[in-house]
């Protein structure tokens, strides 16, 4: 079978002689297929931008035309609300994840994101990434702004859960597991300490230095906290044990989150409780304390974890929702940052849009074209214009 960017560059190419006034690709010219590049739906959006570029192969004067145009006329109303996001590299370096191409990571999240949307109630949302790493929301129109920002803050947020047994300094009264470690107390609490500031001050992840204990340190003037990490993968209790969860609130009026856990990894909870029985529990969210309780009393087919209290304003039992929502989706295997939107108009698109990557894709002959457009064109047009006049000076 011949790719689909082949083949309509065979036919467009196939037209440039046969005396027609322009080249038409299924039977629509450069304009029509301009206009498309505004359709919702993705898939119709990738076919105009393909249609445009096999077209601009043979005339790329028609296409810039088409281009042009569009770039001056009004944009068509706002199917929604969009916001975008991209695959933050940096920040993977940080944690030191392996190199990969953001097109592997956009594989790898696009499930996690699609799965949020559902549980979060916002569908139908429209979704189109690239291979820049960039993703494309559009939200459902009617909903508000403070909406949209924490169902994008609750999209984007890792949401890692890891639940592990705090351990108790030598000599410290109390039940639960205490600490037997080789290294003592106080020299391991000093060493992690250090290591902990020079990764802070390096701009890169801690690396534990006894990789059988985690030492998570809170507020300045606070104690640190010990957990024992697992030393077999069995031993792991963190959101790919979940089958579900439920935001509930608990007895006193606080969030809670119920887990429900998988049949097969029952065993493996109920044993993590009984190695910590009458101990406490450390609630660890993208590797931070979230929040310390007393361990669960269970058979391991469900526990019930706090994620701390509820920022000033915020309903309880939303918070705990929205927990809920991030660990039963499961943790973001790449981090990802929220693409800032510049201050237009709120029917206006960003500058980077279908039309100004089109332009880009066209290369060198776009630019005459793209310098009138920035000069002269409305608003949204020159900042189009003069995002893609950028991406091409850079190549």
């Amino acid at each position: 079978m011949i790719p689909r960017r082949v083949a309509a560059a065979v036919f467009a190419l196939s037209l440039a002689g046969c005396g027609d006034s322009e080249p038409r690709w299924k039977q629509r010219t450069s304009a029509e297929w301009a206009s498309r590049l505004w359709n919702s739906d993705p898939k119709e959006v990738g076919d105009a931008h393909d249609a445009l570029v096999s077209l601009a192969g043979s005339r790329p004067e028609p296409v810039l035309a088409a281009l042009e145009a569009a770039m001056r006329q009004p944009p068509p109303p706002a199917p929604g609300t969009p916001f975008a996001a991209r695959i933050d590299l940096a920040e993977a370096e940080r944690l030191g994840m392996r190199k990969a191409p953001a097109t592997e990571a956009l594989v790898a999240v696009m499930p996690v994101l699609r799965a949020r949307l559902v549980a979060i109630g916002l569908m139908p949302t429209s979704t189109r990434a690239d291979a820049t790493g960039r993703i494309d929301f559009i939200a459902p129109s009617g909903r508000s702004s403070q909406e949209i920002g924490r169902a994008q803050t609750l999209l984007l947020t890792r949401g890692g859960l890891d639940l592990r047994g705090i351990v108790r300094a030598p000599g410290t009264p109390g039940s639960g597991r205490g600490y037997d470690g080789e290294t003592p107390w106080a020299d391991l609490l000093a060493a992690e300490r250090r290591a902990a500031e020079e990764a802070r001050a390096a701009g890169t992840k801690h690396q534990p230095v006894d990789p059988r204990w985690r030492v998570v340190f809170g507020a300045p003037g606070s104690e640190p906290v010990v957990c024992e990490e697992p030393a077999v993968p069995a031993d792991v209790i963190d959101e790919r044990i979940l089958e579900s969860a439920d935001g509930v609130l608990a007895k006193d009026g606080s969030p809670a989150v119920r887990l429900h856990v998988r049949l097969e990894r029952r065993g493996d909870v109920a044993r993590f409780l009984r190695r910590h029985a009458g101990g406490e529990m450390a609630v660890l969210v993208n590797g931070g304390l979230r929040a310390r309780q007393p361990m669960p009393a269970t058979d391991g087919a469900t526990l019930v974890v706090t994620p701390g209290p509820a920022p000033e304003g915020r309903d309880p039992l939303g918070w705990a929702h929205e927990h809920a929502v991030l660990w039963a989706s499961g943790r973001l295997p790449w981090p990802l940052v929220p693409v800032p939107v510049p201050e237009m108009g709120p029917t206006e698109p960003s500058p980077e849009n279908p039309l100004s990557r089109v332009a880009v894709a066209l290369g060198a002959p776009a630019e005459p074209m793209l310098r009138r457009v920035a000069a002269d064109g409305p608003p949204w047009g020159r900042a189009s214009a003069t995002w893609a006049l950028g991406k091409l000076g850079g190549r």
